[in-house]
């Protein structure tokens, strides 16, 4: 689990709010837009329309429009007019008519300031008002409030920035007639009074002109908060002045350019450039898109020129999201594609966009706050927001990253890992911190630069490993089956698994044709992982080293039967005889007539072991059965060592030996001419596997040593293979018969 860590509660600090996905949507001109999902600008319809100035705000992580707003109407995202969303003061024709800006003690209260109009509306409304707009109560917002004066006799012109200290923002406006600037500061107590900046030259309009001599044209930050230009139509005047964002002070005034009628303004993203749009009060002389270059490094460039049609309707500029700029050129979009370009390297593209009538560009852009769309360039005057990402949950014996997340540029990082592998560190990204013990740890980090510190802290829980037994090593003879037998996880799962069943089961049934080392890996709960192997050996058939013969070959019960056991597995020993006598089928127990080696009496009608030792030697020869038709009944003879390690062929001379198995599974591949089943039974369980052919209905039954009935169950195989869960346990020792509806398959095997 990733977890950011900090102290400041996301959109409760401005500069949490920055690069994120506030400015997705623009809203512009004649029902005209462009959104940016996916990075790249794509022209759609908006609720907007009117000529000049607007502003729409966008969910800072998903992008989706929230509401926006032309001055003077008020829309939700589905275009409806907002509940008292009418009547606002700003202007049809007001250059920056409207500007949102997020209040910085709630994520879900606005404020929206507008621009009076100075040229359309009769009379003039030089004054700028404040709305809120307040979404706790309607997710869909309401404006709760609404035409508050804050300052009257000011111009179109409306901006804003952050605040140094991260936490607050500086909304600054222009007096209409004087040179005057108002910079109002948006803290988590509310609107605070203008700082007033007189700077800059007087300047002297005819009375005619609409506006007075500031009235009209953009005012514009750079991303960093540092400067400020002005654009001046009927004073024909471009000035950019220095800006202090810890005072909300204006000065240090630079004239730009004169003699044109400047409008629109944008700074290049790494604001070494100021881009500068002209109206033409001349019919056969068109607009016109400069580049300025700033700090005297050369002369204004003309990059683009407006479409003559568009004279007076075109010039609003903005920087997008996508670092280009974009200007309204009457009923179309002009993109310049490389801002930073110098000259025609920063490559104008003339009609970009173009929309059909009626929905048209008009003049304006969206007013949005400029520091949000690279706040890395912001001068910061206030400690940093301390604020990390790490895994909160890890394994003993792992490592987690750790990422500093601290904003507002901070310069030194101290960091304390409780209980892990370095226990501190000085570097921004420190390096992996590892846990060689199960518990509870604390991450310190204490961000700083020279304004202050801050702290926050996160939790580190490590989680213990799962103890996996894969189980014991098996041995198995050529094409048997086996099940493996996996403890002390939730989820598992095996490698290979080209030889099993099923990969993700504790106790996967397998068919290895080799030895083959399976290597099970086990999750816990909390996703901790461990490793365990068991291995499978394959015991290959060889030459004959056991001869089995009996004698006689048939008869009937209560005779005496020879059997003659060889055994030439590398050095050839001395035949070892033993006669049995087998009783009856109501009978119980085998008797040992004559012969060396004991015999274990496992009472039942047709089953059981003897145990065989070689000459001389006290280890006793591995488990061995086979099947021997003494009789002409079903009668079983299983000759058996007490270690479960040996897999040795069975060839059979004047005996119906039909196949060999080992440990706790066998196989009888035919019986007097007929298919036999396969079974598996598991130690200290329920379950059997069987094997037959599809369709055949199976009876099984359970008997003690005594012979009697445990329990009996039955089933129809609809494939191959079968697990049939037994409805009781299997004793330590016991027989297991089955008995098919198309054949007798009388078969007692041994239960361990």
């Amino acid at each position: 689990m990733r977890l950011l860590a900090t102290l400041a509660l996301f959109l409760l600090s401005a500069l949490a709010l920055c690069a994120q996905r506030e400015n997705n949507t623009w809203y512009f001109g004649h029902n005209a837009g462009l959104t940016f999902d996916g990075g790249t600008a794509t022209a759609v319809r908006g609720p907007i329309f009117t000529a000049e100035g607007s502003a729409v705000w966008s969910d800072p992580v998903t992008g989706r429009v929230m509401f926006s707003t032309d001055g003077q109407t008020v829309y939700r995202a589905d275009g409806s007019i907002m509940p008292n969303g009418t009547g606002l003061l700003g202007g049809f024709s007001s250059t920056q008519s409207a500007l949102i800006v997020p209040d910085p003690a709630s994520p879900l209260t606005f404020y929206v300031f507008c621009a009076g109009d100075l040229s359309w509306s009769t009379p003039d409304n030089p004054m700028l008002s404040v709305n809120v707009v307040d979404f706790s109560t309607d997710p869909a917002g309401v404006v709760t409030t609404k035409n508050d004066t804050l300052l009257l006799g000011t111009a179109e012109k409306l901006t804003a920035t952050m605040h140094c200290n991260g936490r607050s923002f500086w909304v600054v406006t222009h007096d209409r007639d004087l040179p005057k600037f108002y910079a109002f500061q948006v803290t988590r107590s509310g609107i605070g009074a203008p700082v007033v900046s007189t700077v800059g030259q007087q300047y002297v309009v005819p009375p005619t002109a609409r506006g007075g001599p500031y009235g009209q044209g953009m005012l514009k930050f750079t991303a960093s908060g540092t400067r400020l230009a002005m654009a001046s139509p009927f004073a024909e005047r471009c000035e950019v002045f220095n800006f202090d964002a810890a005072t909300g002070i204006v000065s240090d005034v630079q004239l730009l350019g004169t003699g044109r009628y400047y409008y629109g303004l944008s700074f290049s993203p790494n604001e070494q450039l100021l881009y500068a749009s002209t109206w033409s009060l001349d019919q056969n002389v068109s607009g016109e898109v400069l580049q300025i270059p700033l700090n005297g490094a050369g002369p204004p460039v003309v990059v683009g020129q407006f479409t003559r049609s568009s004279i007076l309707v075109s010039g609003g500029m903005q920087c997008g999201p996508d670092r280009r700029i974009y200007i309204a050129d009457g009923g179309a979009v002009d993109v310049i594609m490389n801002p930073d370009g110098i000259g025609a390297s920063c490559v104008y593209r003339d009609r970009a966009f173009t929309y059909t009538d009626p929905v048209r560009s008009y003049i304006g852009m969206p007013n949005v706050i400029e520091s949000f769309l690279d706040p890395t360039l912001m001068e910061y005057c206030a400690p940093p927001l301390a604020a990390m990402i790490l895994d909160t949950m890890v394994c003993v014996g792992s490592c987690i990253t750790i990422d500093d997340r601290s904003t507002i540029k901070p310069t030194s990082w101290e960091w304390t890992f409780n209980g892990g592998t370095p226990s501190t560190s000085t570097e921004q990204r420190p390096p992996k911190v590892c846990y060689d013990r199960v518990g509870t740890y604390s991450v310190r980090l204490v961000a700083g630069n020279r304004f202050g510190f801050d702290t926050v802290l996160a939790l580190v829980v490590v989680r213990p490993l799962p103890t996996i037994n894969a189980g014991r090593d098996l041995v198995l003879c050529d094409s048997a089956y086996g099940r493996l037998s996996a403890t002390g996880a939730v989820r598992y799962e095996w490698e290979p698994s080209s030889s099993m069943a099923n990969m993700r089961v504790p106790d996967p049934i397998v068919r290895p044709f080799t030895t083959t080392t399976y290597v099970v890996h086990g999750w816990s709960a909390d996703g901790c992982e461990s490793v365990d192997s068991v291995t499978v050996v394959v015991r290959l058939a060889e030459t004959a080293p056991i001869v089995y013969t009996a004698d006689p070959v048939n008869g009937k019960a209560g005779d005496s039967v020879d059997v003659v056991i060889r055994r030439t597995t590398g050095t050839v020993y001395e035949p070892t005889t033993i006669r049995v006598a087998m009783p009856a089928r109501a009978l119980y127990g085998p008797r040992v007539i004559a012969g060396e080696a004991p015999v274990v009496e496992r009472p039942a009608s047709d089953t059981f072991i003897v145990y065989i030792t070689d000459n001389g030697a006290t280890d006793t020869v591995g488990i061995i059965r086979a099947q021997i038709l003494l009789f002409s009944g079903t009668d079983t003879l299983e000759i058996s060592g007490r270690s479960p390690v040996s897999c040795d062929s069975v060839v059979g001379q004047g005996a119906g030996i039909t196949s060999t198995a080992c440990g706790i599974m066998y196989r009888i591949v035919e019986l007097n001419g007929q298919p036999m089943a396969i079974v598996e039974v598991t130690e200290n369980g329920r379950r059997v596997l069987i094997e037959a052919q599809p369709r055949t209905t199976v009876e099984l039954g359970l008997y003690d040593v005594q012979g009697r009935e445990v329990c009996r169950t039955t089933v129809v195989m609809s494939e191959r293979q079968a697990v049939i869960d037994l409805p009781c346990e299997l004793p330590a020792i016991g027989y297991l018969r089955l008995r098919s509806d198309t054949m007798i398959i009388t078969r007692s095997v041994i239960l361990r």
